[in-house]
């Protein structure tokens, strides 16, 4: 039955992007990081801030992958200054790297278009790139194709809690300045998984498109966005508006960021296992959530795949269902609780919380795309809370998605801990910080919302004008001039130019009375105009 499942997920990824997405408008919003990881092949905490997405939609002139053990993706990404960070983690049975090929061994590949023009068919010579790390034997990488001066990359074993390897964690940096990506501006992008199976490259897995064709063609990428919410060790949860608490994302959620899950790792409190071995399709067990707060409660939005939901169990925290644990005080008492800790559930389809919660509203519903899942949203009111929400209060959190299958509670995933003693051990959350809503991006402030040429003045001219255009965002610039007979009399610029508005002279000391036409290239728009010089 499982392997069913897997492949009706792989059918409903051709059509579609990853399904956790975390996305605004179709958008990955990438946050900024407080502090740069360490490249080495590890996930550093402030990843477990990071804007993440599953690495997922299968490649359909290959083979699908058997399950979830064979192959499967998810990726990290953090940005600050100098650098974007990516992190990806694959789940792959069995790593090879014997192909002289490099792209046909197991490799995680990076696809950007810095200026978002998404040329049909083709690259722009520009700004488009395709990038390649190699997964080696013996914890080592090789970088292809096209990285800029000054990436590093690193690769290391993903391992079960019980120490066994089950794949690879694969990590790099790549400067900004190098990829033409500036806060603020959208930007194409995607991610590709390679997996080198019987000799041969058996699979490859993305984030957004479904087209082997994404290393020459541009059009295929997704779309990214470096966005001011700030990831660090503690997570920002920011004010937001009060939403309607009905299962349906309002826009009160919109500046507020996804966080993803950070582990999975116990069945009943014992580790799984070997490797994972119970979550065996991408429909098992995946989640990622949303957290704000207002003065009058805090706010949580939760999105859940899960291909079998179950409330069954004799105790509430054995069906499906999800907890949050609070420590008011952020005191992390090591091995209990104080008067300021609380933990709460709400068992799926339930109209009031099991515990902890008497008074907090909660909504279900159906995930997107035809997933097997749910959605939750709740309100928890300050009477069912260990703190007054306000601005700076710093606060022990957790969440935990308790998924039953098979007639037992199956897997826990977690934002933060690794075990299951959470509720009991306040020492084992995380820290949360309540801040005010995220800011504008100073890139963004009056930002153009469109291309312009404006017409030259002054016109008629004698025999110098001012030409001036507006750019919608950063983009390789030419500006040409041409008489009526289509010969180019002066290029005046042919150059990286911001976005923003732009005024370059033209001099026509050298030419004739007549009409001239001067023409404004980028490589996502054209466009002319007519002048008159006059002497």
């Amino acid at each position: 039955m499982k392997r069913v499942l897997f492949a009706m997920f792989c059918i409903m990824f051709l059509v579609a992007g990853s399904a956790l997405a975390n996305t605004l408008d179709g958008i990955w919003q990438v946050h900024k990081a407080e502090y740069p990881p360490v490249i080495d092949g590890e996930m550093d905490d402030i990843y477990r801030a990071a804007s993440t997405e599953l690495i997922v939609v299968p490649d359909p002139e290959l083979t699908e992958p058997d399950d979830y053990l064979d192959c499967f993706g998810q990726a990290w990404l953090l940005w600050d200054d100098d650098n974007i960070y990516i992190l990806v983690k694959v789940v792959d049975d069995e790593n090879s790297s014997t192909s002289a090929n490099s792209y046909e061994n197991d490799s995680v590949e990076y696809y950007f278009d810095g200026d978002d023009s998404k040329v049909v068919g083709a690259y722009d010579g520009f700004d488009d790139v395709q990038m390649r790390l190699e997964y080696q034997d013996g914890d080592d990488v090789t970088m292809y194709d096209s990285f800029p001066e000054g990436s590093a990359g690193a690769v290391g074993d993903w391992e079960a809690i019980d120490g066994d390897a089950w794949g690879y964690i694969i990590e790099c940096s790549i400067p900004l300045a190098g990829i033409n990506v500036e806060p603020g501006s959208p930007f194409g992008f995607d991610l590709q998984i390679n997996d080198r199976d019987n000799e041969t490259r058996e699979h490859m897995l993305r984030w957004w498109g479904n087209n082997n064709n994404a290393w020459q063609d541009a059009s295929l990428f997704g779309d990214a966005e470096l966005i001011n919410y700030v990831a660090s060790d503690i997570m920002n949860v920011v004010q937001m508006p009060a939403p309607t608490i009905d299962g349906v994302m309002d826009a009160a959620w919109d500046g507020v960021p996804y966080i993803g899950m950070g582990t999975y790792v116990y069945t009943n409190a014992d580790a799984i296992d070997g490797s994972f071995t119970e979550i065996l399709d991408w429909e098992d067990a995946q989640m990622q959530f949303k957290l704000g707060w207002d003065a009058d409660n805090m706010y949580l939005w939760c999105e859940v795949i899960d291909d079998e939901i179950s409330v069954s169990g004799a105790n509430s925290y054995e069906n499906d269902s999800i907890e949050l644990c609070w420590d008011g005080g952020n005191e992390k008492t090591e091995g209990s609780y104080d008067s300021n800790d609380l933990q709460q559930r709400w068992v799926w389809g339930a109209d009031v919380a099991d515990a902890g919660s008497p008074t907090s509203t909660v909504a279900w519903g159906e995930l997107e795309q035809d997933l097997n899942g749910y959605t939750a949203e709740i309100a928890v009111p300050v009477a069912d809370l260990p703190f007054v929400p306000e601005e700076g209060a710093e606060l022990g959190f957790e969440i935990q998605i308790n998924e039953r299958d098979n007639e037992v509670r199956e897997n826990m995933m977690r934002w933060w801990g690794s075990d299951n003693m959470t509720w009991t051990d306040a020492s084992r959350m995380g820290t949360i910080l309540l801040t005010p809503p995220v800011p504008v991006a100073v890139d963004q402030i009056d930002q153009p919302e469109s291309f312009m040429l404006s017409q030259n003045y002054p016109n008629p001219f004698n025999p110098t004008t001012n030409i001036n255009f507006t750019l919608d965002r950063r983009s390789q610039v030419r500006l040409t001039v041409y008489d009526v007979l289509g010969n180019m009399v002066a290029e005046l610029v042919n150059d990286v130019r911001s976005s923003g508005s732009h005024t370059v002279a033209f001099d026509g000391s050298n030419l004739t009375s007549g009409v001239y036409f001067y023409k404004l290239e980028t490589p996502k728009e054209v466009v002319t105009k007519k002048m008159m010089l006059l002497k």
